[in-house]
């Protein structure tokens, strides 16, 4: 299961796994951030490629997940 937050600059992923008792035993996370190597600075996606990363992740989190911490970047 997994859960994220994303705007043009930065991604945001918790992604979780459950035992076979459905109980909580292991949690990943990570901020991935868009990078223009010419500049070697962090830079907004181009539209077009925000809109399919953001269609993606929506398709690949259909499931509802309750993580009880609030996911924020800023």
């Amino acid at each position: 299961m997994t859960q994220y937050k994303i705007n043009k600059k930065l991604t945001h992923l918790v992604a979780i796994m459950l035992n076979s008792n459905e109980k909580l035993c292991s949690v990943y996370e990570t901020v991935l951030g868009h990078v223009d190597m010419s500049s070697r600075k962090v830079t907004e996606m181009e539209q077009r490629f925000f809109d399919n990363l953001k269609q993606i992740m929506q398709e690949h989190t259909k499931s509802a997940v309750e993580i009880p911490w609030r996911l924020s970047i800023k």
